[in-house]
């Protein structure tokens, strides 16, 4: 199997995308999350992003035939395990991103505004390091 380098590329450009609506939510302050239907929004923009992530780690598994994962969290240590990830600190934080997904999706009326704000606040940072170190890795196997 073969990496769809462009594929890749696609959701790695959509996750950016994600990422710049946060920070512009970011910018907003109160004012993005004032408003039902703009908080809605930021929390779908988060997960969107959150989707690219777990999309980029599942595509990549499976055209480098690494070992299957059981869950969505699972990807990560996988990646890591792999060479993809090489840095810990961020391989300890994205479960924690998964597991936030889960609640946007399954329990949304549990979210709470103070927790997304927190994450567009310290987090995002983590989404450009996922996709630099997912680039640099296809970049040093280009045989994939």
């Amino acid at each position: 199997m073969v990496v769809d380098r462009r594929f890749v590329a696609r959701l790695l450009n959509e996750i950016e995308t994600q990422v710049a609506l946060l920070h512009q939510a970011e910018a907003l302050g109160d004012a993005a999350f004032s408003d039902p239907l703009r908080r809605n929004g930021v929390y779908y923009t988060l997960q969107s992003a959150i989707e690219g992530v777990v999309a980029v780690c599942h595509h990549l598994i499976a055209q480098c035939n690494f070992p299957p994962p059981e869950r969505n969290l699972d990807t990560i240590s996988i990646l890591a395990e792999h060479g993809v990830l090489t840095d810990q600190e961020l391989v300890q934080r994205l479960p924690a991103m998964i597991r936030f997904r889960n609640l946007v999706v399954h329990r949304y009326w549990q979210v709470e505004p103070e927790r997304v704000r927190e994450i567009i606040a310290t987090s995002l940072p983590d989404f450009e390091l996922f996709c630099s170190q997912v680039l640099v890795f296809l970049e040093n196997n280009q045989d994939l």
